[in-house]
């Protein structure tokens, strides 16, 4: 209950509003997420690097609706992706994450008339082909755009290319989203990346959007763009199928639980049954997966994860442990110490209230934390018996 009370405030407008003016919030949010700017980000990953840590960097936004914000943001991550390349200290330990609701994937066709413009070009920075400023995959950018026919054929071409599960399907609400867009702001942002050699994952949201990132990433693969990786939740009932596929094509897996509220149809509920297929699906990425990240600070998934590879003798060179900025630190420094290779997940930017919540419903205690440092800075301080800091 606990957790589907704050996926409900992680939606909520007015709570988001109560709590990005509520005193010490932003400071309390510092404890997971790294700051606002860039600058920020890059700051955390060069303490964690320090320490033998690797690193994932994330500018936080999701749900985009218009192109300037996609836009945007894509321009951001251009901007971070140079900065890494330029800090020898970051370029071979740091990599980035993208939610593709942040770069487009739910703008729309129908708003082109009010919005202008087609693809991406002429707006943005990044260096794809076709042009300076970037170019849709199907090379029909140049001002206003393709006609609705190539769209629609450009679209069909990137639909259908990740295999359905025999079971359990999420939903495919294809409507009229704007493919042609979405792609060319993302391979802007690749494009820099493969040339800095830098890699790039696709974050994973609700199930209204997870066949449509399976498939624009199976798109963008069979286009040559290899310097890209993908997430799955184990509580969705599709992903031990989504892992064996990913397996056969060699792309990079992130694994976690998941974190937004799915129905039973598509969805374990009970804690035992996502832990089971964790599991599961944590066996077939460690024998037969390239390089995966096993994300979670469950202390029977770590403990299930480390016997299976030393069970099996699977070096710990060839896959790694994933945590969250902020959650569990001794721990992250304890598998440190112990030889296992661990990436920290660092999220920065303004959109911070939404991505705080799902990290609280992933994990009730954490809410304790944020209780504690809350309180610390409103008026009820003397409850604690010394001042705030």
């Amino acid at each position: 209950m606990l957790r589907d009370f704050f996926i409900f405030l992680s939606d909520n407008a007015f709570a988001r509003r109560l709590s990005l003016t509520a005193p010490g919030a932003r400071t309390m949010s510092r404890r997971f997420v790294a700051g606002e700017t860039i600058d920020d980000g890059l700051n955390a990953a060069r303490d964690l690097v320090a320490s033998g840590f690797f690193v994932s960097l994330d500018y936080l936004g999701e749900s985009v609706r218009t192109r300037a914000e996609a836009v945007a943001a894509a321009d951001t991550y251009i901007t971070l992706l140079e900065r890494i390349a330029s800090d020898p200290d970051l370029r071979e330990k740091v990599n980035v994450s993208l939610k593709l609701t942040q770069m487009g994937q739910d703008v729309r066709l129908s708003q082109r008339e009010h919005e202008g413009g087609g693809g991406v070009d002429g707006v943005g920075r990044g260096g794809s082909r076709g042009g300076s400023s970037g170019v849709s995959s199907g090379g029909s950018g140049g001002g206003g755009g393709a006609s609705g026919a190539a769209i629609a054929a450009e679209n069909s071409a990137s639909r259908s290319l990740w295999p359905r599960p025999p079971k359990h399907a999420t939903p495919e609400n294809r409507s009229d989203w704007d493919e042609e867009f979405l792609r060319g702001n993302v391979i802007r942002v690749l494009d820099v990346a493969r040339g800095h050699d830098l890699f790039v994952r696709f974050d994973m949201e609700g199930t209204p959007h997870t066949q449509r990132t399976l498939d624009f990433f199976r798109y963008l693969w069979e286009k040559g763009y290899r310097n890209t990786g993908i997430v799955l939740q184990s509580y969705l009932r599709r992903s031990e199928h989504d892992a064996t596929e990913a397996n056969l094509l060699g792309a990079r897996v992130r694994l976690c639980k998941g974190a937004y509220n799915e129905p039973e149809e598509h969805a374990f509920q009970p804690k035992a049954e996502v832990d089971r297929n964790f599991i599961d699906i944590m066996k077939r990425l460690l024998s037969d997966g390239n390089y995966p990240g096993i994300a979670t600070h469950d202390p029977a998934m770590l403990r299930a994860t480390r016997e299976y590879s030393a069970g099996h003798e699977l070096p710990p060179s060839g896959w790694e442990f994933q945590m969250l900025y902020g959650i569990a630190r001794d721990l992250q420094n304890q598998l440190i110490t112990e030889g296992y290779n661990l990436r920290v997940y660092v999220p920065f930017g303004e959109a911070w209230y939404p991505y705080l919540m799902r990290r609280m419903a992933e994990r009730p205690a954490n809410a304790m934390f944020v209780v504690n440092a809350v309180l610390r800075e409103s008026p009820f301080r003397f409850l604690f018996g010394r001042k705030a800091h």
